[in-house]
């Protein structure tokens, strides 16, 4: 037992126990929503019901995932692309490929893992004060880019859809949310 002790007391004396911390609250925040937030994620319909601890929260999701589709679709045809926005969140184009962008594409969960994971993060509150609306802002913005790449690329390959959304992009967000967390470690975790 004394040798796990010194051990647990090494890593946590050392500036790995910040990603240990990291890996922990990631986890432990991603455990915290399943648990909580509950949706169908295959609905197909404009709205479906969204619950937090068993309260009707769909408004807040619907809300968001509006705002993702109606993002994608400027950002998209600012880009020279013709995708068609129908029902506030349907996507799609000319030759019928579409997506429909529902609660759990809005990117509020991300949002929420990486707002848990800077509270929890050593460093001082005044830099979280806006480091994290910073970083939520920029969740966001990746979220959009996200679903507006994916949208693009199965318009002329729907198949691809599953390994791009399931897979490519979910953990492209999650590396791009680790590195805004490695800025937040290397450049503010230290200062007072």
């Amino acid at each position: 037992m004394g040798k796990l002790r010194d051990i647990v007391s090494l890593i946590w004396n050392s500036r790995e126990r910040n990603v240990l911390v990291f890996i922990i609250v990631l986890f432990a925040s991603n455990a915290f929503w399943k648990l909580t937030i509950s949706g169908d994620e295959q609905a197909q319909q404009t709205t479906s019901l969204v619950t937090f601890c068993g309260k009707d929260v769909t408004v807040v999701f619907d809300l968001m995932a509006r705002h993702v589709a109606k993002s994608t679709y400027h950002l998209i045809n600012v880009f020279g692309g013709n995708v068609h926005l129908r029902h506030g969140n349907y996507l799609f184009f000319d030759n019928g490929v579409g997506s429909v962008i529902v609660w759990s594409c809005s990117g509020l969960k991300q949002m929420f893992i990486f707002t848990c994971i800077l509270l929890f993060s050593i460093g001082p509150w005044r830099h979280k004060l806006w480091f994290v609306p910073l970083g939520v802002v920029l969740c966001d913005i990746v979220n959009i880019m996200r679903i507006s790449a994916i949208t693009m690329l199965i318009e002329n390959h729907r198949s691809w859809f599953p390994i791009l959304h399931d897979h490519i992009f979910k953990y492209l967000f999650y590396l791009l949310i680790f590195l805004y967390w490695v800025i937040w470690d290397t450049k503010f975790a230290g200062r007072q």
